[in-house]
């Protein structure tokens, strides 16, 4: 199995989940070189891992000095592009990044030329959707157990650049990767415009894909809440319906489901799936069915 250099920049708090993440492989990874403009941090961090690689407070001298295979940078938005222009010019071979890609249309166009025209792979850090409670409304998708696919929902309290970019992948990722045909939206709100992952306060959508799917999101405090008011955070969900029930998940790691194999009965994970609420939409779905071939089911749109 081949083994690849990694070089980071960026000791963060996000920064420190990446770097353990290389750390947890080293069967393929090799890390060689870490860069933060705080010093002090960055020796601190090396530190606490036990390691001793490269230190550096100028991302261009590490680059040009390791020639990494992979370049890592966990680092705020506004410095994305340069930070793969970079990688570009030095060769590297893959990327790994943080969300959101990129603050316009226009970089992320410019990065996306830039991976393409120099053979980089590059990764989005959308990684909650490995998450348990995600991973099982994937399978349940997968497994055909609401069958056929017909509408999706995101619902974020947090905002569009802060979780609602993690939940527009998730959707891609649920509907098997159909690309969008057209989008139709609204943004409301513009002081999270000047915070650190520029965003409009909220951001409302509604898009078809070229399978015939659905969705609809909701990002930011007018969305949906789906937990108490302290829990903004973790405040999430995605629900995907089928032609014979839903399945939804969060990042809290609870999920829940009502399909045709779970003859009625709503499923969850952590929390199982909100308890009284969960028995009310299992009492509202015994009190109204429609039919579909030789199976009655319950009407997805009752549950609320």
């Amino acid at each position: 199995m081949k083994k690849y250099t990694v070089a980071q920049v960026g000791c963060g708090v996000r920064g420190k989940f990446h770097l353990d993440g290389w750390l947890c492989n080293p069967e393929r990874f090799d890390f060689i070189a870490l860069c933060d403009l705080d010093e002090t941090k960055m020796k601190e961090v090396a530190a606490a891992q036990g390691i001793s690689p490269a230190l550096y407070t100028d991302a261009e001298k590490m680059l040009s000095d390791t020639s990494p295979d992979v370049f890592c940078f966990s680092t705020l938005p506004d410095v994305r592009l340069s930070l793969v222009e970079l990688g570009a010019r030095d060769s590297v071979k893959g990327m790994a990044f943080e969300k959101p890609m990129a603050l316009s249309i226009a970089e992320a166009q410019r990065i996306t030329r830039l991976c393409r025209d120099h053979g980089i792979k590059a990764v989005v850090s959308h990684q909650q959707k490995y998450l348990t409670s995600l991973q099982k409304v994937k399978e349940l998708i997968d497994a055909g157990d609401i069958c056929k696919v017909l509408q999706i929902t995101a619902d974020c309290q947090a905002w569009l650049a802060e979780l609602g970019t993690h939940y527009m992948d998730y959707i891609l990722w649920a509907n098997g990767g159909s690309r969008a045909m057209w989008v139709v939206g609204h943004v409301h709100g513009k002081e999270w415009l000047a915070g650190s992952h520029p965003s409009p306060n909220n951001t409302m959508g509604h898009m078809a894909f070229e399978n015939g799917v659905r969705a609809n999101v909701a990002f930011g405090k007018l969305a949906r809440p789906h937990m108490i008011p302290d829990k903004l955070s973790v405040d999430n969900r995605l629900t995907v319906y089928g032609t014979h029930g839903y399945v939804w998940g969060d990042t809290d790691g609870r999920w829940g489901a009502f399909t045709r194999r779970s003859g009625g009965e709503v499923i969850g994970g952590k929390g199982t799936a909100g308890g009284s609420r969960q028995k009310l939409a299992c009492s509202l779905f015994s009190q109204r069915t429609w039919q579909t071939g030789s199976t009655t089911m319950g009407d997805p749109t009752l549950a609320t």
